[in-house]
């Protein structure tokens, strides 16, 4: 029985590297380098001592030992460690390899094509220290004549492939309105607190391209680059009025166009046809309101207050309200033109109407 020893030096880190070490004969017995630096010793038995070296038996002192060393060399030369980076369908991993080309660090790292995959460099090309493969994939959509049929040699197939193409665009996002009650705003005040703005939104979009043509498009990401800002509009609630140290409730809040009138009584001033209508009040004119009260301004106090004529659909009749920069007011009459938010305030003299003039006001319904 003859044996022989192989030695691994430790400072060797060769993952993967088969060294052969041949005997005379048709057997061969492999060895794979550790990939932890050790010591190890493989003690083989030839069977059949007959097959021995030409230089004679396998045995101990024998010459194998002095050719040992250049086997190593020649086999470290032959699979030299290389870094390449694999990228594929957008993630990049780093391979430690000895594999001389493309096609063999493929099938070392289990990386599969599938019909219409390309490749770059070439499955045949040499790889060197550094280099970056770069896989595109594609969708198959069918390799030959039917998914279900078997090819033979001598049938025709056809790949068609589906590729994938990612656009990236930019979207505004709409506002949203919100409403708020505020009880210091007068009822039926309406104030824009804030004004909203608009946001910014990036989609990205897969889209499936066949022959040039769109087949399918995907929303795959969406990121929001600006948030939109809302819209508050705020809307009164309050319903006191502090005046004159008193503290009253109203029921609405309304803004009217004001203009004024006098009663067309004589001493009034108010001009006079000769039907004997007056300007102001035509043939009513006889110093009471619509409501039968007497046709005499008020001071606007709460004792003695205006006399206004309204529209009753808008203000009931009689109803007391109270006239920013004016003070209060009863509705006891009404007018052809008084429609709608319409008032009309009495003035003893004409002259004073006429210097009123026209002008909007804020007009508080008090609750009665």
């Amino acid at each position: 029985m003859y044996r022989f020893i192989v030695f691994i030096m430790p400072f060797l880190d060769l993952p993967g590297t088969l060294l052969k070490v041949y005997k005379m004969g048709p057997e061969s017995l492999d060895y794979t380098l550790s990939f932890f630096s050790a010591y190890f010793m493989e003690e083989v038995t030839m069977e059949d001592s007959s097959r021995a070296p030409l230089w004679g038996r396998i045995g101990g002192g024998s010459p194998i030992f002095c050719i040992l060393p250049f086997l190593l060399v020649f086999s470290i030369s032959l699979h030299s460690l290389k870094v390449v980076d694999v990228e594929d369908a957008g993630e990049r991993k780093r391979y430690y390899t000895y594999s001389r080309t493309v096609e063999g660090l493929l099938q070392a790292a289990g990386i599969e094509l599938q019909c219409g995959d390309g490749v770059e460099p070439d499955r045949g090309q040499l790889i060197n220290c550094g280099d970056v493969i770069s896989i595109q994939r594609s969708v198959t959509v069918g390799c030959g004549n039917s998914p279900d049929e078997l090819l033979s040699p001598d049938m025709e197939t056809e790949a068609e492939s589906v590729n994938k193409e990612y656009v990236t665009e930019k979207e505004a996002i709409p506002y949203s309105t919100v409403k708020v009650n505020n009880p210091m705003l007068d009822r039926g005040t309406v104030r824009v607190k804030q004004e909203g703005e608009e946001g910014l939104r990036e989609k990205v979009t897969e889209v499936l391209v066949r022959e040039r043509k769109e087949i399918s498009r995907t929303v795959v990401s969406t990121q929001v680059i600006n948030p939109p800002q809302d819209r508050v509009v705020e809307y009164g609630t309050g319903n006191l009025l502090s005046r004159d140290g008193r503290t009253y409730q109203y029921e609405e809040v309304l803004t009217v166009n004001a203009t004024a009138y006098c009663p067309g009584t004589p001493g009034s001033g108010c001009p006079i046809d000769g039907r004997g209508a007056s300007r102001c009040t035509g043939f009513y004119n006889d110093g009471y309101t619509f409501s039968g009260a007497r046709a005499v301004a008020g001071d606007g106090s709460r004792n003695n207050p205006h006399i206004i004529a309204v529209d009753p659909a808008v203000i009931p009749l009689q109803s007391l309200v109270y006239i920013e920069g004016f003070g209060f007011a009863r509705a006891e009459d009404t007018g052809g033109a008084i429609k709608g938010l319409k008032i009309d305030v009495l003035f003893d003299r004409h002259a004073d109407a006429l210097d009123f003039g026209r002008r909007q006001v804020k007009l508080y319904l008090l609750e009665q």
